[in-house]
């Protein structure tokens, strides 16, 4: 197991009363801010997809990590009456593992089934069952096929929310969900990150049936993804010295930094060609809107 997860499980054991996970979430957001980042959906990101909780939801996530996000929306279920279920998907088995111990640690862990795998073969599989919330925080440039998978399950008024679409980027899902999806793109720094920005999107079906002509994929777009996947990989596991969930602030920075200065505008303008953001090419500035 990673020497910074399982610090952070015994700091959230030692900070936090066990069976509330309010105190769980708030030893999490410590350990990140005090000790060492954790790449979690918290701050802003984590109203937002608190918002895109309904009463009862059956969710899906794909990219479990720690189990931050899935004790969150537990804890959202709780407060919108109870009932609903959350299955929650993790390649890593180490991390997998440590995020068993969080939400058992939180008293959550009968609504929250944490299954080791790839989010395609769970995807699938067939065994999800029908979902009404499906968060994507795994590996971006697998949203759109891992999506497209799970086509058959998802349910009537389903809602798709894709995090770090802009950093480090998702830019095959933006085509795969353009027309065929309304879309609500959120704006929001990266959790403890000031000026790191990233987009949570949000999606809905237009026709239930999901019909419709996936768009052309731009070629620059396929270019960036793979090159976005590349360092994902190396961030996560190839690279000396690198920790699962931490992006770490070296010479890989520098790179992300270059890359998303390419493709970043671009995908600005995509949106806001399609009425998605109000875009000044000059300052970079957007504005989150739906179409």
């Amino acid at each position: 197991l990673a020497r910074k997860e399982l610090a952070l499980l015994d700091f959230v054991r030692r900070r936090a009363p066990r069976g509330d996970p309010a105190a769980a979430l708030a030893a999490v957001e410590r350990f990140a801010e005090r000790y060492e980042w954790l790449k979690v959906a918290g701050g802003a990101k984590a109203r937002i997809l608190e918002g895109c909780i309904r009463p009862g939801d059956r969710i899906v996530e794909f990219g479990c990590f720690v189990g931050y996000s899935a004790m969150r929306m537990a804890r959202r279920l709780r407060m919108l009456g109870g009932g609903g279920h959350i299955f929650t998907c993790e390649a890593n088995a180490a991390s997998a593992q440590i995020a068993r111990e969080m939400l058992s640690w939180a008293g959550v862990q009968d609504e929250v089934d944490v299954m080791v795998g790839l989010a395609g073969d769970w995807a699938h599989s067939g065994r999800l069952g029908m979902v009404d919330l499906l968060m994507l925080d795994h590996r971006g440039a697998r949203y759109h096929d891992d999506l497209a998978a799970m086509a058959s399950s998802l349910a009537p008024g389903v809602r798709i929310l894709a995090d770090n679409v802009l950093t480090p980027g998702a830019p095959l899902f933006l085509t795969h969900v353009d027309g065929r999806y309304d879309i609500a793109i959120h704006e929001s720094d990266e959790f403890l990150r000031p000026g790191r920005e990233d987009w949570m999107v949000l999606c809905t079906p237009r026709d239930a049936s999901l019909e419709g002509q996936v768009a052309e994929e731009p070629p620059e777009f396929r270019d960036w993804a793979r090159r976005i996947d590349r360092l994902c990989w190396r961030s996560s596991s190839g690279g000396a010295g690198a920790v699962r969930g931490s992006l770490r602030d070296d010479v890989r920075d520098q790179d992300w930094q270059e890359l998303q200065q390419e493709f970043a505008p671009a995908l600005r303008i995509w949106a806001a060609e399609r009425g998605l953001l109000s875009f000044s090419p000059s300052d970079g500035v957007g504005c989150a809107s739906s179409v």
